[in-house]
């Protein structure tokens, strides 16, 4: 779940003339679940570069 809304975020922000840049907000809470912070960071791998 967490892959596709990064995706989502992703391919919504790119199409943003200022450009666009995927985080985790303020801070990342300590207890987040590594799977979650894995797939974060997949989606940025996979889907966050302009064409």
């Amino acid at each position: 779940e967490v892959l596709a809304l990064c995706r989502d975020n992703i391919e919504r922000g790119i199409k943003n003339p200022s450009g666009y840049i995927l985080g985790v907000g303020c801070e990342l809470p300590p207890l987040a679940p590594p799977i979650n912070v894995y797939a974060l960071m997949k989606a940025a791998r996979e889907y966050g570069r302009y064409q």
